[in-house]
């Protein structure tokens, strides 16, 4: 397996996992594969054994993406046509990490694989154009969207909020945006599977279970009392997503539909409070 994203949350999760079953693995960083780099990509993948391909690897800071979107364009939606491009032409398995930003959360209910999209924001977009790329050079690429993605490292709304509440009295936190927080672990176990059953086209992977922001912070206040992360309970209160506004706009509705996924995996998937419970579990462990 040759990962783009050696750094990122999914990858360095898939890196992991795939090393310990003894896989040959390679990961790159963006310092050892610039996704800018058209020849670059191509090099990497030709040059490699690697049976499949996992770009793991995207820009990620939405609202910055809003000042920066020929850049972002590029990194999210051309190099995986590139790397697409690439495997098509040497028959290599492709797994493309998506997102949810690709829809526009005005349904009212979970989102299927086949729904129509309407990103609201330049990295939605970016990453809507990475798909489309990636479907035109290699049809029967695997396409995995998943959504409000954290990790025991990196940046993400679970580490933030363990700050922030460390630091702070009192936080305000967004209760009319709604989706599924889940586990970088979790996504990678997913996508090892899928490749053992040789999915193809566009899936949808998230923990089970809806949440609000609002809710997320809850719980991640309350696992982090109970595992002593935190040592006192600040105050949450609730707000709607006009009270705290950003260059980016939000999808309201963030919930992706997965019951071909579930059948594919063969197994139920965990619950997205149990995910963060381990997930907690890890960062007291390694504290």
């Amino acid at each position: 397996m040759l990962i783009f994203g050696k750094n990122g949350q999914v990858g360095n999760a898939l890196s992991n996992i795939s090393a310990n079953q003894h896989k040959n693995v390679i990961s790159l960083s963006h310092e050892q594969c610039d996704l800018r780099d058209k020849e670059a990509i191509k090099t990497m993948i030709s040059r490699s054994k690697a049976d499949v391909i996992v770009n793991a690897a995207a820009y990620t800071n939405v609202d910055k993406a809003e000042s920066e979107e020929s850049v972002v364009s590029i990194i999210n939606g051309a190099a995986p046509g590139w790397m697409a491009e690439q495997c098509a032409a040497d028959s290599r398995n492709f797994v493309q990490i998506s997102t949810d930003f690709v829809f526009d959360g005005k349904k009212n209910a979970p989102y299927l694989p086949d729904d129509p999209t309407g990103p609201l924001n330049a990295y939605g977009r970016s990453k809507l154009l990475g798909e489309e790329r990636v479907r035109n050079a290699l049809p029967e690429a695997l396409i995995l969207r998943t959504s409000w993605v954290y990790a025991s490292h990196g940046s993400n709304f679970l580490l933030n909020m363990l700050r922030l509440m460390a630091e702070r009295d009192q936080l305000n936190i967004v209760d009319n945006q709604i989706g599924s927080p889940t586990s970088a672990l979790e996504i990678a176990n997913a996508i090892v599977c899928l490749v053992q059953q040789d999915a193809t086209g566009i899936h949808h992977f998230t923990n089970e279970g809806v949440a609000s922001w609002f809710d997320f912070a809850i719980a991640i206040r309350e696992e982090g009392l109970a595992v002593g992360i935190l040592k006192r309970s600040t105050a949450v209160s609730p707000i709607p997503a006009s009270d705290y506004p950003t260059p980016a706009q939000r999808p309201k509705n963030s919930v992706l539909d997965k019951q071909i996924t579930r059948k594919l995996l063969g197994r139920s998937i965990s619950h997205w409070r149990e995910s963060l419970r381990n997930t907690i579990a890890e960062i007291k462990e390694n504290d």
